[in-house]
């Protein structure tokens, strides 16, 4: 069976491979579940009967029953949740809904934050006021949170994360570093692993030498054969513009260069033509106005 674990969170944000495990589906499917689900279907047989009966002293003894029920199914709702929550030995939620009423009161022998160079300080307090130890699992080298500053050109105290704070304070004596990446081939892993990493990050065997045209159905051209490639597309032959009148309420003064998106049209149709399903072919972009105009510029 496993052990017994629940995540707690607005269903319709959940993954369909987490949804079995949801606070919802384990409270739906629990015995006190069921026995919500009639406490329910009672209320409803009881305003059913509103609708059939004209008089006054009769829909007020109704209103009174569903009073009653709605009382009991309350509780019933509160013990159901009570008892998943109770009988799960990890709980997996959000540093906002770990502040929740459901998990209000509790106490964690260990809390582990995930992505924790990317929390606010405030928000990662509140998991922490009720654990015993506490594991930040991160990396402050790479994106900070998302911060909206008033001030142009000056950095937010927000920003200053409780991962951050930690090594300030212990330095790296408390720190464990994977050093094994499992997602990009070694070529790529060079770059990062040496101007941050002081060249300790390594590419796993699984993965170091892994090119696009290993895969059975990917066909060796220029660009599968390699493990990255880049493009120069600095100087005149490829200007920047910014969106026209009509389209500045849009875009605002993002930028665009259309040259460049022609590339990239060419080099995804390469992909496609050497057998990489375009389903997973992601174009990332900065600039909302080059998304804009790549929307005109590949079609495939």
């Amino acid at each position: 069976m496993g052990t017994p674990l629940v995540r707690i969170g607005h269903p319709a944000r959940l993954l369909p491979s987490v949804l079995s495990h949801s606070l919802d589906v384990l409270t739906r499917t629990s015995d006190q579940g069921v026995l919500l689900r009639d406490a329910q279907n009672d209320i409803d047989k009881a305003l059913s009967k509103i609708a059939k009966t004209r008089s006054g002293r009769e829909r007020r003894e109704i209103y009174n029953e569903v009073r009653l029920l709605r009382k009991e199914v309350k509780a019933r709702e509160k013990k159901c949740v009570d008892e998943v929550i109770g009988s799960a030995k990890i709980h997996l939620a959000t540093l906002h809904v770990a502040g929740g009423r459901e998990l209000a009161g509790r106490h964690w022998d260990v809390v582990i934050i995930d992505e924790a160079s990317q929390a606010l300080e405030a928000q990662t307090w509140i998991p922490l006021l009720s654990a015993t130890k506490v594991i930040l699992a991160g990396d402050h080298l790479q994106l900070p949170p998302t911060v909206k500053y008033a001030e142009k050109g000056k950095v937010s105290p927000l920003e200053t994360t409780m991962f951050d704070r930690m090594i300030a304070l212990y330095g790296t004596s408390n720190m464990r570093m994977l050093t094994v990446q499992y997602r990009m081939n070694s070529e790529i892993n060079d770059f990062p692993s040496k101007t941050l990493y002081q060249g300790k990050l390594v590419a796993a065997p699984t993965v170091a030498n892994r090119r696009l045209m290993d895969l059975p159905y990917i066909e060796e051209t220029e660009n599968t054969s390699q493990a990255v490639v880049f493009i120069d597309t600095q100087g005149g032959d490829f200007p920047e513009s910014t969106p026209e009148a009509d389209e500045s309420s849009l875009l605002g003064e993002s930028k665009r260069n259309e040259r460049e998106a022609r590339i990239v049209k060419s080099m995804v149709k390469e992909l496609i033509m050497a057998g990489v399903p375009s389903g997973d072919i992601a174009v990332i972009t900065p600039y909302n106005a080059q998304v804009y105009s790549f929307q005109y510029v590949v079609i495939i």
